[in-house]
């Protein structure tokens, strides 16, 4: 049985899509004419378009009649503004009735009579797009303004139909942006405008009731509780923060020093720099019940003032508040905007409390290359990191590597080989299993599977 934390949240958006089409009807001045007609009529008149992304130009010259989506989330915007897609990627992380829907999508594909045997094909990108089953469904246009396309998946799904992908850097574009990226590629941005202003509202009368929350410094982090020596901090480019900053939060100024000028969606914090962050109010990360006690129990993590005061929201991680929340689109906030933000009052309210005091922030190393990082603070042993492991290194990580992971030894990181910009896994393994899923959640294992 599918469960929402706020079931009532995505009627305003059909309503909102309902008061487009009625705008639209009015436009063309027709009386008798169905509104879906006009609406249809209104988007026909809008095309040819022509879209700019990171891999040039992408024209459409009509209308799309079969519109197909992949990567994370693009299959929202077409789905809110009333239009079943022929094909979008399979949900693996946070579908816990494991039927490759997420519930939000579910139930606005049944406003639109389009769940059993009318449900549209499901791409399982667990190894990559799959082309075929792309090409098998006749689209006329391909959505991704949300994703991690590399330029050959961008070329080979161009020879498909015409590709819509990502404008500026790979699962960076926030749900907004997608919307009305995606929304114009359909010939109603009007209408994608017109959603997206609904769900700011929402969250205005959401902020209202959780007045402490707003102003606060956050941020958002990986943290494997196999391997805390390194934490994966998520970047102001990624979505996850974007839709932090949306929730009247801001990212703290540590993280958006670490991120420089990396076009990744994250970058790794060596735990003994752990105290780097001791401007961040509040800490988001993945977990369950038991994460907040187990970081507070590391002499490293426990550093962070945010940790040590309890100042600690924890996501549970695959949950359906976990995806909806991860790659957020304009039917997930309003789904999930209730349950979310009620995880951030208490941890807010710890924030200007008392915290042991810790150590001042160390200098970080200089040179190139591999760098000493010294002695392990949990083992004793001598340990060697790549340099991406600094957080002075930013930009010679993005230098000579596109992405990094961490090894087995505790705390250090290496570049692997450039890959396509893919989300890694969304499991606590963070390594290519089935468990893999299209969530771009982990950022200690870059890119190590496909969404």
């Amino acid at each position: 049985m599918r469960t929402a934390p706020s079931r009532r949240a995505l009627r305003p958006l059909v309503a909102a899509t309902a008061v487009s089409l009625l705008l639209a009807a009015c436009a063309t001045g027709g009386t008798d004419e169905p509104a879906g007609d006009a609406t249809s009529a209104a988007a026909s008149g809008a095309f040819p378009v022509t879209l700019t992304s990171a891999f040039g130009e992408t024209t459409i010259e009509s209308e799309p009649t079969a519109v197909a989506t992949v990567n994370w989330g693009n299959h929202d915007v077409p789905i809110a503004l009333g239009i079943v897609p022929v094909g979008f990627a399979k949900a693996t992380y946070g579908d816990n009735d494991t039927d490759g829907v997420h519930p939000w999508t579910y139930e606005a594909l049944e406003e639109l009579d389009a769940t059993g045997d009318a449900l549209p094909e499901l791409f399982d990108e667990t190894d990559g797009i799959p082309f075929e089953a792309v090409n098998n469904t006749a689209p006329d246009v391909v959505l991704a303004a949300y994703s991690g396309l590399t330029e050959e998946d961008f070329t080979t799904l161009s020879q498909i139909a015409p590709t819509v992908s990502w404008p500026e850097f790979a699962w960076g574009t926030n749900w907004k942006d997608m919307a009305l990226i995606n929304g114009e590629a359909l010939g109603r941005k009007a209408e994608a405008q017109a959603l997206v202003d609904d769900v700011l509202a929402q969250i205005d009368d959401a902020l209202a009731e959780r007045p402490d929350v707003e102003g606060k410094t956050v941020a958002y982090t990986w943290i494997d509780p196999a391997d805390p020596s390194t934490i994966g901090v998520y970047t102001p480019l990624d979505a996850r923060v974007q839709l932090l900053e949306d929730l009247g939060m801001q990212t703290a100024p540590s993280v958006v020093e670490l991120a420089g000028d990396t076009e990744e969606f994250f970058v790794n914090l060596a735990a003994e720099q752990a105290d780097t962050l001791s401007d961040v109010d509040v800490l988001v990360t993945y977990g369950d019940d038991t994460t907040l006690a187990t970081l507070q129990a590391d002499p490293l993590l426990n550093k962070i003032p945010a940790v040590a005061r309890g100042s600690v929201v924890v996501v549970p991680d695959g949950d359906p508040i976990s995806s909806a929340t991860s790659g957020p689109t304009v039917l997930s906030v309003p789904w999930a905007l209730d349950a979310y933000l009620d995880l951030f009052p208490a941890a807010a309210a710890q924030v200007g409390g008392p915290a042991p005091p810790h150590p001042g922030r160390r200098p970080p190393p200089s040179g190139g290359g591999r760098r000493p990082c010294g002695v392990d603070a949990r083992s004793g042993s001598p340990r060697a990191c790549w340099r991406c492991c600094s957080p002075s290194s930013r930009r010679s990580r993005s230098a000579h590597a596109s992405s990094v992971r961490p090894t087995s030894s505790p705390g250090c990181c290496t570049p692997t080989r450039p890959t396509s910009r893919r989300p890694p896994c969304a499991r606590a393994s963070r390594a290519p299993s089935s468990a893999c899923s299209s969530a771009p959640r982990s950022a200690s294992a870059a890119r190590s599977c496909r969404a």
